[in-house]
């Protein structure tokens, strides 16, 4: 999959409107691991769970703590896309 998101069939240039809906599966596959893990108190990612330690370490509230760590992520999974359209769109304007 990656081979064919570098090297389309279609060769399109990607816009940056597209980021918002490859946001939409990690928000919806973070809230429902966020609700379900209130339910059954286990997350599969310790830095989602109010009781990890490392909030603790920095004397960080999980109440903040949690927000920040689910800001980062989306901060970072969002970064991660601008520089993957950049680059698919420089090989598609170089063809």
């Amino acid at each position: 999959m990656l081979i064919l998101f570098f090297h389309p069939v279609d060769r399109a240039k990607l816009s940056l409107k597209t980021l918002a809906l490859w946001l939409a599966y990690p928000a919806a596959y973070l809230a429902f691991t966020m609700i379900r893990g209130s339910r059954i108190h286990w997350y599969p990612y310790p830095f989602l769970s109010p009781a990890w330690e490392m909030f603790a370490d920095y004397h960080v509230n999980p109440r903040a703590g949690v927000p920040l760590a689910i800001v980062a992520l989306f901060l970072f999974i969002l970064s991660v896309g601008f520089l993957v359209v950049k680059i698919h769109n420089r090989i598609v304007l170089r063809r």
